[in-house]
């Protein structure tokens, strides 16, 4: 799930800052976690860990309690949702990613969450849907949103039912990305049924104020359903694969992938779990995420749970 904003032509050329729910890729003095939250003592696998850098720590930090997700958001934002899928691997938590392609022009290669816009055809409405009652309505669309846009980029389908044959989803995805078919009426013929319960709510992050295009994304997090297995859809997303959170900050602290801002902070708050069942049952309540621009940096607020909290704002814009 990418998010994107555009400056304000009163506050000087139009830029568009690539809102990833990823990482930017680190080079010295872009990226830190701040001096407060810096690791003391030795990393993992006995290594120190070195300052500057976002190491795994003990447990998640829990500060506060963040702000309310169902806040009021400004008029005009665009709702999104995307999903963090989790298992568990040999060394513990691992979480699915996907690689955009190159050719895209916006934050094309870029290593993200599957997700996107949510469309007013995901409505939970019919027999295909439940677990609905007590959401409220934004919310409930954007969990169908998220698992609607993970079924299209990475193949899995988070709902219950028989078998669906490979042959059978590579001819569903791309009418589903079209919107040919709504994604209730898709369960439904295939005799599917989503629980909208699957998917916990994570956090909800917005750009800063005084931009012209801002989405609203949900953050959810589920556990990867038995059975399932994923598969780059080849147009947007070139490649599907599970990752440690760890593995992945190191990734990008070498250069081996790009991640943008969000994503990188949600990775890095994704690297304090141990497993998957540590963090399906965090009972700590999504926070409302707003990063400022202040003195250059990009930052968001501390004591929300996220131990990669600021990036230079240059890169974080892109011309």
């Amino acid at each position: 799930m990418l998010l994107r904003w555009h400056t304000s032509p009163a506050r000087g050329p139009t830029r568009c800052c690539k809102f990833l729910p990823g990482a930017t890729r680190p080079a010295p003095g872009r990226g830190a976690v701040l001096p407060a939250e810096q690791p003391r003592g030795p990393g993992p696998r006995g290594r120190p860990a070195r300052a500057g850098r976002s190491r795994v720590p003990p447990g998640p930090a829990r500060g506060g309690r963040g702000q309310a997700l169902e806040q009021a958001v400004p008029e005009g934002a665009i709702p999104a949702a995307t999903l963090v899928l989790a298992r568990d691997g040999a060394a513990g938590l691992e979480i699915l990613v996907i690689e955009r392609a190159e050719r895209l022009g916006f934050a094309g290669g870029a290593v993200a969450f599957p997700g996107g816009r949510v469309d007013p055809s995901d409505r939970p409405e019919g027999p295909a849907f439940r677990g609905v009652d007590g959401l409220e309505e934004a919310d409930a669309a954007a969990r169908v949103a998220a698992a609607r846009e993970t079924f299209e980029e990475a193949g899995v389908l988070l709902s219950d039912g028989p078998p669906v044959p490979r042959a059978q989803r590579q001819a569903l995805r791309p009418r589903s990305d079209r919107h040919d078919i709504r994604f209730g009426a898709l369960l439904a013929g295939l005799g599917h049924c989503l629980d909208l319960a699957r998917l916990r709510p994570f956090a909800r992050w917005i750009p800063p104020e005084g931009l012209h295009r801002r989405f609203d994304t949900r953050f959810y997090v589920a556990a990867m359903p038995a059975g399932e297995a994923h598969l780059a859809d080849g147009v947007e997303a070139v490649r599907a694969r599970w990752a440690r959170p760890a593995d992945l900050l190191e990734e990008a602290d070498r250069g081996a992938i790009r991640l943008l801002f969000p994503t990188r902070c949600n990775v890095a708050r994704l690297a304090q779990f141990a497993d998957a069942a540590a963090l399906l049952a965090d009972p700590t309540p999504a926070p409302f995420v707003q990063p400022k621009v202040e003195d250059g940096w990009l930052t968001i607020p501390e004591g929300i749970g996220y131990p990669w909290r600021r990036e230079r704002l240059e890169a974080a814009i892109r011309g």
